[in-house]
């Protein structure tokens, strides 16, 4: 036989309503199968992770089994049902807690799998978000400098501002690794700065220093790279260096597939 089930605080079990006690077992349900979930999250069975977790949202909406349900969609690439499960999560979370971290992040992160140009605002705002509880995490460092990038296109942003908070966010994630992209799109970055009209002489000169820098590391990384030789050449030629700037002309010509410049200019994928 199956014993009573009493709130917690409740000293006399004779006393429990009927309805306390499916109150009670309803909780216990609920944080059943969130222990379910997050077993299958641990062995990587993302499917049962997603059911469990809307088992446990039948019983109870809670942040944790939002916070499950978006994270079993991400892996399995069910990028705009993260979102929608991210959301109701942050919705619901009505305390700064430790979930509030993953919830943005992981949203913004499925933002930047379905359209990194598109919701780069999205982007943005998440990971800026989700620093504020774990100022530390590179990664969306470097998922925020991607989308100040291509902020910096759009006509109701300030370009150099969004560029220069590319230039920064890259910096903190670089710190922790070398990555491609991330010195491709801060060279980028510099070498659009380089030709700002607001930059003085001295701040162009330096600007186009940085963009051969990263776009130097760029080619150590992946050399003969025909979009780095482009945009290093290019920052050659406007800085003086014309010795540089044909050699990367030459390396350039060489390739078979050179048709101009690199389509991500505006637009980090």
């Amino acid at each position: 036989m199956i014993g009573v089930l009493t709130m917690p605080g409740v000293a006399n079990a004779q006393n429990t309503t009927k309805s306390d006690s499916v109150i009670v077992l309803g909780d216990k349900t609920h944080d059943l199968y969130l222990r379910l979930a997050q077993i299958s999250l641990a062995n990587k069975d993302y499917k049962s992770v997603v059911a469990y977790a809307d088992s446990a949202l039948a019983r109870n909406k809670s942040v944790s089994a939002y916070r499950l349900k978006g994270l079993g969609q991400f892996n399995l690439g069910l990028y705009a049902e993260t979102i929608i499960s991210m959301t109701a999560g942050i919705d619901a979370n009505k305390l700064d807690n430790v979930y509030v971290f993953e919830l943005n992040y992981y949203r913004g992160l499925a933002y930047h799998k379905s359209d990194s140009i598109l919701y780069a605002k999205q982007i943005a705002e998440d990971m800026t978000e989700a620093l504020r509880f774990i100022s530390p995490d590179t990664m969306a460092y470097y998922y925020r400098g991607l989308a100040n990038y291509n902020l910096s296109f759009l006509a109701n942003y300030k370009k150099d501002d969004k560029l220069r908070e590319c230039i920064s966010d890259l910096s903190q994630f670089l710190k922790s690794r070398p990555d491609f992209t991330a010195y491709q799109t801060r060279g980028l970055a510099n070498f659009l700065l380089g030709g700002s009209d607001e930059a003085s002489d001295e701040a162009r000169a330096i600007y186009y220093i940085e963009a051969i820098k990263d776009l130097t590391e760029c080619l150590s990384l992946q050399p003969g790279d025909e979009d780095c030789l482009y945009y290093r050449g290019l920052s050659y030629y406007i800085s003086g260096d014309f010795i540089n700037a044909i050699k990367d002309a030459q390396a350039l010509k060489s390739k078979k597939n050179t048709n101009g410049p690199i389509k991500g200019l505006f637009g980090r994928k």
